[in-house]
């Protein structure tokens, strides 16, 4: 299986950093995904304010039309609560920490293995 980075056509709008919307960045169009940074979820974990401010902004994203992407995922438990809030991705430490290419591109091989057998199931 060939793993290819190519540029790609869509873009994604960084609108949600340090818990504040930047409303006109959402109507530049074209975009498919709106990310939320890293430090809006720092808290979400211990605090119901931050759990209510992330789903918020989940649901503004994709109520605009756009996937939203949680940014900073670091443990398993983040990760279900960023799900259980509606996250459609998640990128993170968690999921794959910092790699060379080389090993990169063997990770995201086997991982479109693991998937494509999960679908034959």
């Amino acid at each position: 299986m060939n793993v290819s980075f190519q540029r790609s056509r869509w873009a994604a709008i960084e609108t949600v950093a340090h818990r504040r919307w930047h409303a006109p960045a959402a109507r530049l169009g074209p975009a498919s995904e709106i990310k939320l940074d890293r430090a809006l979820l720092q808290d979400i974990e211990s605090s119901d304010n931050a759990k209510i401010i992330v789903e918020t902004a989940i649901k503004m994203g994709q109520g605009l039309g756009y996937q939203v992407v949680a940014e900073g995922i670091e443990t398993e438990h983040t990760a279900r609560l960023i799900k259980s809030l509606g996250a459609e991705m998640m990128q993170g430490y968690w999921i794959c920490p910092p790699r060379a290419l080389e090993e990169l591109k063997a990770w995201m091989e086997a991982e479109n293995e693991v998937n494509r057998l999960i679908a034959e199931t």
